[in-house]
């Protein structure tokens, strides 16, 4: 997998963590408290590299365990 369809990937695990949780963007950030809701944006579009760190406080945000993100099957 190519770095660019990995972040795709991963960008949309997290979108469709954060719809079943049924979390706006914008509460996700609110919940983190250094997010926006349009950088978010970018991540689910697959525009972020994410850095660890913030795949750590996006589990933490969604309220959902990070290896969930990575579960490309």
């Amino acid at each position: 997998m190519e770095l660019n369809e990995f972040q795709i990937a991963f960008g949309k695990k997290v979108r469709k963590a954060r719809e079943q949780k049924n979390r706006k963007a914008k509460q996700v950030a609110e919940k983190d408290g250094t997010l926006t809701a349009p950088y978010l944006s970018s991540v689910e579009n697959g525009k972020i590299n994410a850095t660890l760190d913030l795949v750590r406080r996006l589990s933490k945000a969604i309220d959902v365990p990070a290896k969930d993100f990575f579960d490309f099957q």
